[in-house]
């Protein structure tokens, strides 16, 4: 049989009795402090632009070399978002000559950040043109 005095006894219910009040406490402080944290993330458009894969700087001019009348052309146009915001590229042409067309087959696409838009333009040349040089302006609009 094993004989635990009083004391001893006394020494450890008093031990418990203190750890299990200095938990309450501690429970009881914590839940009224807090840390309020935040954090803004910024997105940004950053775009460059490949015509027939050689980098195309703003107000270059982009050559289609001699063409034929009723004939048609095209030049692959990539775009890389090297952004974070997802944008729309829309590509709006004006002086075209008469009976001329230039399109884009991924006009109107989006683009998220880091990735790329591969796409053509189409020049299709008049039947009706005569010889002389020709042109006009292509404005590529990001919203």
């Amino acid at each position: 049989m094993i004989l635990i005095k009083k004391k001893t006894v006394s020494f450890i219910i008093t031990v418990l009795i203190s750890i299990a009040v200095c938990s309450l406490v501690f429970s009881a402080v914590s839940l009224y402090y807090t840390m309020p944290m935040n954090a803004t993330v910024e997105e940004n458009v950053s775009l460059a632009f490949y015509v027939e894969n050689v980098t195309w700087l703003n107000n270059t001019d982009v050559a289609w070399g001699t063409v034929t009348p009723g004939s048609s052309y095209q030049k692959t146009f990539d775009v890389h978002n090297t952004g974070t915001a997802t944008t729309q590229i829309i590509m709006y042409m004006s002086g075209l000559p008469s009976g001329w067309d230039l399109t884009y087959n991924r006009n109107g696409t989006t683009v998220a950040g880091g990735n790329w838009l591969n796409g053509t333009m189409t020049l299709s040349v008049s039947p009706t043109s005569s010889s002389a040089s020709y042109y006009w302006t292509c404005t590529i609009y990001v919203s």
